[in-house]
């Protein structure tokens, strides 16, 4: 076994490492916020700071790979895809650590602001970034468009959500400080799907050779 094939041994290695550790985090998030349990928040932010460290490790495997080795075609795309998969990643868990601190800091659960459109947040998002993981691995470029096309829905959730919750802080003035971990929260939702808008982005290239990013919905839809 040569030196290429122990580095693309590694990388497959702590990507699979970091894809499991992120998709725990996002599901332990979930949990989190129906409900609170300080136990698992700071488990949350244990794992996410794990998940810095694995992002750091297989980045350095990809740039290896891709300085010293000089991959092509298929195997090129596969690490550049990588690497900018696994930053994503880390972004995911740094808004998941982001969540479980603001969570501990508020003191107890949210969802009394929203009891409808938050928890369909909440599941939008985290069924977004397994299903990212999930056209990476299969390297689906069609279930890669469709995370795509639905990360509209969370954006009107996010928008109804947060007109709400800014109604509820001027007639509730007292759950004002709530009202704002709320708000913060919901933000981090929305910019942890936009995380796997970007990794499925990165899965269709790695499927397909086609760069999306920045496209034109219908210039992506004629491309299928």
């Amino acid at each position: 076994m040569n030196n290429a094939e122990i580095q693309y041994i590694a990388l497959k290695d702590n990507l699979n490492r970091l894809t499991k550790l992120v998709s725990g985090i996002v599901e332990d998030v979930s949990v989190l916020l129906n409900g609170y349990d300080e136990e698992l928040a700071q488990k949350i932010v244990t794992d996410g700071k794990s998940a810095l460290r694995l992002e750091g490790e297989t980045s350095k495997v990809c740039i290896s790979l891709l300085g010293l080795f000089e991959p092509k075609a298929n195997d090129l795309r596969y690490v550049i895809s990588s690497l900018n998969i696994v930053g994503e990643l880390e972004s995911i868990a740094g808004y998941s650590t982001d969540i479980a601190k603001e969570v501990m800091r508020a003191g107890g659960p949210l969802y009394e602001f929203d009891l409808k459109r938050f928890p369909k947040m909440v599941k939008e998002t985290a069924t977004m970034i397994k299903d990212s993981i999930d056209a990476f691995y299969k390297c689906d470029s069609e279930l890669a468009l469709q995370i795509i096309e639905r990360d509209d829905r969370v954006d009107r959730l996010h928008r109804k959500i947060l007109k709400k919750a800014v109604e509820n802080m001027a007639v509730f003035g007292d759950r004002a400080d709530k009202t704002v971990s709320f708000i913060f929260i919901t933000r981090c939702l929305e910019r942890a799907a936009d995380h796997a808008v970007s990794i499925a982005e990165h899965s269709y290239y790695c499927a397909t050779g086609k760069v999306i990013k920045n496209v034109p919905d219908g210039e992506i839809k004629s491309d299928k």
